[in-house]
């Protein structure tokens, strides 16, 4: 069967991500390491994500971090949103895994960034490649603060989180300027509608927007000129 391509339809997507009219949303990757031996540390869990004694894996895409993996009990952390991890139900809740978060993210004030991490057990998190936070402790839900300045811009984010035992959350949040402790200023990283940093799913940059838009044109025209 022979199938004809709709190069309208082509241009027109290509045209419509390239000048920003499509929604940008679940920008940020999660991905679950389930472990087949007890995960205590940020070493274990950096040996798990690269394969070692890995049971299972699990991903989705997400607008915020904001999970926990037990369906029981108040809410962790300061949001209650509280989504599953990828590939969990909450009933059981499950031990020893990593959790892996990579984004970019859009900083369009030049300013010194708090970042708040709520988790349960031990969390990383690296910007350009950077650790801002660095908790290598096994306990149960706190938070965690780290100061970084940044200059208007996009940044890759990288978190990884280690749980042991128990109940598993994560929460990334994020406020301007230099702040101690959780307060009002911070906005989870993502939920740009109540102000928090934007994410960016992709780099689609100008130039090759344009040529793709040209080429698919040309394609285009020659596709109706040979009808």
């Amino acid at each position: 069967m022979i199938k004809i391509i709709n190069y309208s339809i082509l241009l027109y997507s290509v045209c419509l991500v390239q000048f920003g009219l499509t929604k940008k949303v679940n920008a940020f990757t999660v991905e679950l390491f389930k472990s087949t031996t007890p995960i205590e540390s940020l070493s274990d869990a950096d040996a798990l994500i690269g394969g070692t004694n890995l049971e299972s894996t699990s991903s989705g895409s997400y607008d915020i971090i904001d999970f926990r993996d037990v369906a029981y009990g108040t809410p962790w952390g300061h949001s209650d949103i509280d989504n599953f991890f990828p590939g969990t139900t909450g009933n059981p809740n499950i031990n020893n895994y990593a959790v892996l978060v990579t984004t970019t993210i859009e900083i369009t004030s030049a300013d010194d960034w708090t970042f708040l991490t709520s988790g349960d057990d031990g969390v990383r998190l690296r910007i350009d490649g950077f650790d801002v936070i660095k908790d290598d402790a096994l306990h149960p839900t706190q938070d965690n603060l780290g100061t970084i300045n940044l200059a208007v811009g996009e940044y890759d984010l990288e978190l990884v989180l280690f749980e042991n035992f128990g109940v598993g959350s994560l929460e990334l949040w994020a406020a301007q300027e230099t702040q101690t402790t959780y307060n009002s200023n911070f906005q989870l990283v993502g939920d740009v509608a109540n102000g928090g940093i934007a994410e960016v799913p992709f780099d689609f940059s100008p130039s090759l927007g344009i040529v793709l838009c040209f080429g698919f044109w040309g394609l285009n025209q020659f596709y109706k000129n040979s009808k």
